[in-house]
This record gives C-alpha cells, structure tokens and sequence, in this order.
C-alpha cells in the first residue's frame, strides 16, 4: 500500500513548497483543493455528505479533504479487488457478484454488506418477504 506524498504532507499538516510560500499560513493555502491533483472527488459534494450528519456541525477544509481522500481510496481499493475477482474467472467485465465476492471474503469489509448484499433469486425473496409478513402480522 503505497502513500503518495500530498496525503503524507495532510497528515503531517504540512504542503509541499509551504517553507517558501508566505500565504501558506493562509486558510485554504495548503493547496488542498480538488484541482491540486490529489482527490477527483468534488469536495463540495463530499461536504454536503458531511453536512447530513447531524452530528458534525462544522467541519474545516482539510478535514473535507481527507475524508474525500480516505474515500477515493476506498472506491478505488473495492474496484481494483472487483476487477480482480472478475479476472480470475476470465472476465473483462466487473459484475455486481464480483463486488458481492470481495465483500463476502474481506472481513475489513463488513460493514459494506448490507449495501452490496448477495444477489437472491426473485422466488426465494419473495418467499422471505411473505415469511417476514407472517411473522410482523401475527
């Protein structure tokens, strides 16, 4: 796993070229917008997100960042798994079954199962939705 030099700079709290660069001390002067190249997320769409937590009533810019920099890197890590799953099976195509598989077999990745759940056949759904009336109704 490899840490590219912004997001060490970020954690560290420090940009490249901050020794030099007067503004630097300036909010927002640390370089850290979607244009410097380090996150291909919008951040103005990662801050809405963040916004619908109740919980968090403010959050600063390079925090915004960060958590957009810790999801780039999320989405990219489950596809790269998925593309690799639907390799193995000689496919150039990444199915929803492969991120079912990477989900299923990755511990780490719990937490992702109820919004990637395995595929079920539409009769043995309908027979649990019809099980689950049964049980709520009685």
């Amino acid at each position: 796993m490899e840490v590219d030099e912004r997001s060490a700079s970020l954690a560290t709290g420090a940009a490249e070229g901050d020794e030099e660069d007067p503004a630097a001390e300036e909010p927002g002067a640390r370089g850290l917008t979607a244009q410097s190249g380090g996150c291909e997320l919008p951040l103005a769409r990662v801050r809405k997100v963040i916004k619908e937590d109740r919980d968090i009533h403010m959050c600063q810019a390079d925090a915004v960042y960060a958590i957009a920099l810790a999801a780039q890197k999320f989405i990219e890590d489950l596809a790269e798994s998925a593309a690799q799953a639907s390799q193995e099976q000689k496919r150039k195509t990444v199915a929803y079954k492969d991120l079912v598989n990477v989900v299923s077999d990755n511990m780490r990745l719990d937490f992702v199962a109820d919004i990637i759940p395995a595929a079920v056949p539409m009769q043995k759904a309908l027979e649990r939705r019809k099980a689950d009336e049964g049980r709520s109704g009685a």
